[in-house]
């Protein structure tokens, strides 16, 4: 059976679990001890320690982890 792509994945189950890897995340996220759950955004905004997941032309997938929080700034 052929491997789904993130958004045929998120498309047919809602959401998609694998594990971390690389080191970009660290301390938060661990490669081969955390495992990481995609879910698509709803209309919400994104709150402060929030983890989102983008594609861009560049690279495939880019993770970030989102520190600002418009509240906290007022």
């Amino acid at each position: 059976m052929p491997k789904l792509t993130l958004e045929e994945s998120l498309a047919k189950n809602g959401f998609l679990t694998y594990r971390i890897r690389g080191v970009s995340m660290q301390p938060m996220l661990r490669q081969g001890r955390d495992l990481f759950t995609v879910v698509p955004k709803g209309s919400e905004r994104c709150k402060k320690y929030d983890v989102v997941l983008y594609r861009r032309p560049s690279d495939p997938y880019v993770c970030l982890l989102y520190t600002s929080d418009a509240a906290d700034e007022a």
